[in-house]
């Protein structure tokens, strides 16, 4: 499983980051090498937005999503751009949330549940 920061400047603390979020503490890509999203549904909404719906599997843990995508055309390919927001404490993403641990004793160590998810698909037309 690969997991890449491009927030922080500077292999030192990138690395730290980005081995700790491999670790137990969160995704656990050692038991749980990869993630999937399956589209199980898109619904268009207007001229170039649709509705995706799929299941997200994370950590052996499968729940459905959905979202909006934008899709426009460029030459011959189409490009989709979405975002999503999920909880993270849903996939037993459990390190410093507050869903598993009292909030006020984590005080400032608390990470909040929300991970935004940004997505760029490429495809031939």
């Amino acid at each position: 499983g690969s997991i890449v920061n491009e927030d922080i400047e500077g292999d030192e603390w990138r690395t730290k980051l980005e081995k700790h979020l491999k670790s137990d503490d969160f995704f656990n890509v050692s038991s749980f090498p990869q993630s999937s999203f399956e589209i199980t549904s898109v619904v268009k909404k207007a001229d170039t937005r649709y509705d995706v719906r799929g299941n997200l599997t994370v950590k052996g843990i499968s729940l459905p999503i959905s979202f909006p995508v934008e899709v426009t055309k460029e030459g011959d390919r189409y490009i989709g751009k979405g975002k999503v927001t999920i909880d993270r404490s849903k996939w037993d993403i459990r390190y410093n949330s507050e869903s598993f641990f009292d909030a006020q004793k984590l005080g400032d160590k608390l990470i909040y549940n929300d991970i935004e998810i940004e997505l760029y698909i490429v495809a031939n037309a």
